[in-house]
């Protein structure tokens, strides 16, 4: 799946499962602004599937942009869009980072998985959310206030370690045809004990149950476990995306 229609939709479900608190259109980006500041997707500026091919000017009011909300100056280049303001950010200097593979896999209708999502998150699944990225009690609030107000629907799977404590998790998210798959992680110490795998298999399995057609999910490159685990599960790399970081002397 590498048509840049089934990327648009992708993209679209990615951001409204997560809504940013504020986000606007600056010529060929389109900048998100989310405070207290947690992820780069919801704090950085955009190139989207449907928008004009960002130009040089597009880069000045990004970073004017984000000065004005004190961030640093961040944007997201997807590689199935035509960018060359990627070539003009790289005689800036603008660093690259994370960069991450979207994959994609159809799903088989119906099905029903033994250990199905929750529709709320368990007494466990936020300690082991704020272990993932080491957030603060504010932070997951914030995101906690997100998945709130989100016009999806989410699913919130776990696993537990031999104290029957949560020890791994992955969240769902239902948005028409496609199910979004977030937050996979499992504790250091119970890593490679199969853990990822059920919870994706019971994501999708109960993204089938309730009528996806399709799923998708996102891995950095260097995340060789992850990217083995979903190749396995039968998802194909359907684009890719990396963050450019203005120098400070921009910001």
């Amino acid at each position: 799946m590498t048509h840049i229609a089934d990327v648009a939709e992708i993209e679209l479900a990615a951001f409204r499962a997560f809504p940013a608190d504020e986000r606007t259109l600056q010529g060929g980006f389109v900048p998100r602004s989310t405070k207290p500041g947690v992820a780069r997707r919801f704090n950085s500026a955009t190139t989207e599937p449907e928008l004009r091919t960002a130009a040089t000017g597009d880069v000045d009011a990004i970073v004017g942009w984000c000065s004005t909300r004190s961030r640093p100056a961040l944007a997201r280049m997807l590689s199935c869009v035509p960018a060359p303001v990627d070539d003009i950010l790289d005689s800036c200097s603008w660093e690259q980072e994370a960069p991450t593979v979207v994959a994609a896999r159809s799903l088989d209708l119906g099905g029903h998985s033994a250990h199905a999502p929750k529709e709320a998150p368990s007494a466990g699944w936020p300690a082991v959310k704020s272990r993932s990225r080491s957030l603060t009690s504010k932070q997951l609030g914030s995101w906690r206030r997100r998945t709130m107000k989100s016009p999806v629907q989410f699913g919130y799977a776990s696993g537990c370690g031999p104290t029957r404590q949560e020890v791994a998790i992955g969240l769902g998210a239902l948005d028409g045809r496609w199910l979004g798959i977030f937050d996979m992680y499992v504790d250091e110490a119970h890593r490679r004990n199969g853990h990822g795998g059920r919870i994706l298999d019971s994501l999708l399995s109960w993204g089938a149950f309730q009528r996806c057609t399709h799923a998708y999910l996102q891995a950095m490159v260097d995340n060789a476990a992850a990217m083995t685990m979903y190749q396995l599960a039968g998802c194909g790399e359907c684009c890719r995306y990396w963050y450019r970081r203005a120098p400070e002397s921009f910001s």
